[in-house]
């Protein structure tokens, strides 16, 4: 189904109105469960529509993304972007290399099962970003409800969650990075859950392994930075007094991070065994990210403040009287309050003023904390407004504030403008994309597909079993290619793209004749 503006718009709106009756199910009424129910099927159809509106694969990352997991329903345990790489293996581009080691492994097979299970295609490729989208909204209400003791902020703030509109691009694979940071996201979130109920359990020693395991995915989707509830989790310990000299404590932490190496350290033996030069390369880059603006991401030290305007409009703004009304509570846990403060402040300081590459998403594994730290701010401001007003007069005027900064967060014509019908690189991925899913696979079989438009050779590939390349062999390199049996098929010319005449002379060459449009530069 292709959605353009008018009916992106009608989707999201159907798929926001149980969560509205829950609003009012849940202010109006002691039906909280139900309320709760109603937001989080909310949470599922809206990602459900995000992953259904582009019937196309997204130019950065997604593509590559759904490449790799393609290739690993086969070959789970040998990433690779291109499997038959017939100019020579290049193993130190990342965007063109046989074995594709630029991201950690979990998301990746996360989706190559979906794959496998439903099909290749869009929806199934994004699914498992859909999922986890919604089982962090639970995640987060459930962290908000034991660290508040609050259920009015821990519904506002699962409310917020819910209806992010960099998270709801993300699962749609618009923004960069995309089902990437949708995965660690979810992980790094659930680590935090893990450990809430690590507390509530009275410091069970099995809580204490799944917050391991989850921080271990965590690092198994996106590197080191997934270790910081560990941060967490000791400054806990050093805050309480009554825990503070108790050595089954660190013991016990001890073990979280025993289970955590125990996750993600064998898939790094392993890709430095089997892959050597590829997994030193990208340590490497991990590191340069540090140091050096890598691919032209940069910024300046207000870079990710100036971002939290972007993912959360005006409600941004209530960040620091939520942290002040958290710190002068004395109903909320010091400790904990003081715990995930240090969270926050260490990745916005570290990714502000020490690594020099700045990325949008870099500071949203702490994005559950910073929805509870608005959601703070607004109902500490009306419960503070009881002392003037009666509660009949004030449960309107709250409800219209929750809908209010659902919109600030949701910014759903910003999602329908991008789905726009006027849209011109759209139309032509859309376009593109309906021709690359109806070519015939008997004649592409056994032949390499050269010529395509820059970058949707990785498209081709996904959705058609053929070795595709943006790009021809000069005639040398094309003689000697077929002295060793390789075949070729092509696309003609595109509109300012003219082959060389002795691609268009050799018959030996299968011609495919399709519109295929271009951008014009």
């Amino acid at each position: 189904m292709i959605f353009y503006q008018d009916e992106t718009l009608w989707g999201l709106v159907i798929a926001s109105i149980p969560s509205l009756i829950g609003i009012l199910l849940f202010f109006f009424t002691d039906k909280k469960k139900v309320a709760f129910g109603l937001l989080m099927l909310s949470a599922f159809l809206l990602r459900l529509v995000m992953i259904s509106l582009d019937p196309y694969l997204h130019d950065w990352d997604e593509k590559f993304h759904a490449l790799v997991a393609k290739n690993m329903v086969d070959n789970p345990f040998k990433p690779m972007l291109i499997v038959d790489n017939v100019w020579g293996k290049d193993e130190v581009h990342w965007c063109c290399s046989h074995i594709w080691l630029h991201k950690q492994p979990l998301f990746l097979w996360q989706m190559a099962l979906s794959l496998k299970i439903f099909g290749f295609n869009e929806i199934a490729l994004r699914l498992p970003s859909a999922l986890l989208g919604t089982i962090g909204v639970y995640f987060v209400r459930e962290i908000a409800d034991f660290w508040t003791k609050n259920k009015e902020i821990a519904f506002l703030a699962a409310l917020l969650m819910c209806f992010s509109h960099f998270h709801l691009e993300l699962t749609a694979g618009r923004e960069s990075t995309d089902h990437n940071d949708i995965a660690f996201i979810f992980y790094v979130t659930a680590s935090f859950w893990a450990f809430i109920r690590y507390i509530k359990s009275n410091y069970s020693l099995s809580w204490a392994v799944l917050i391991g395991i989850f921080i271990g995915c965590a690092v198994l989707v996106k590197w080191l930075t997934g270790l910081l509830v560990f941060g967490a989790w000791g400054l806990y310990i050093l805050f309480e007094k009554e825990l503070r000299f108790d050595k089954q404590q660190y013991l016990k932490l001890a073990a979280g991070i025993g289970t955590a190496i125990s996750v993600f350290l064998p898939w790094q033996l392993y890709i430095s065994y089997a892959f050597p030069v590829q997994s030193a390369r990208e340590y490497a880059l991990n590191t340069e990210h540090i140091f050096e603006v890598v691919e032209s991401h940069h910024g300046d030290a207000f870079y990710h403040l100036y971002q939290q305007s972007i993912f959360y409009g005006y409600l941004s703004y209530l960040i620091i009287p939520g942290i002040l009304f958290l710190l002068f509570d004395k109903r909320i846990s010091k400790s904990m309050t003081l715990a995930f403060l240090a969270v926050i402040f260490v990745i916005f300081g570290f990714f502000s003023l020490v690594v020099a590459t700045k990325m949008p998403a870099f500071t949203l594994p702490v994005s559950s904390l910073l929805c509870i730290i608005i959601a703070v701010a607004i109902i500490n401001v009306f419960d503070r407004l009881k002392k003037y007003a009666s509660k009949n007069t004030l449960l309107p005027i709250l409800i219209v504030c929750c809908c209010v900064a659902v919109l600030q967060v949701f910014q759903p014509q910003k999602t329908a403008e991008r789905r726009s019908i006027t849209r011109k690189s759209r139309n032509i991925d859309i376009h593109n994309t309906l021709i690359y899913k109806s070519l015939n696979q008997d004649i592409l079989d056994n032949r390499v597909l050269i010529n395509t438009k820059c970058d949707d050779d990785l498209d081709i590939m996904f959705f058609k079993n053929v070795n595709a390349n943006c790009y021809y062999p000069d005639e040398r390199a094309l003689d000697s290619l077929k002295l060793v049996g390789r075949k070729f098929i092509m696309f003609e010319s595109f509109p300012h793209h003219k082959l060389p005449e002795y691609l268009e002379k050799d018959s030996s060459i299968v011609v495919l004749d399709y519109d295929i449009k271009v951008n014009k530069k």
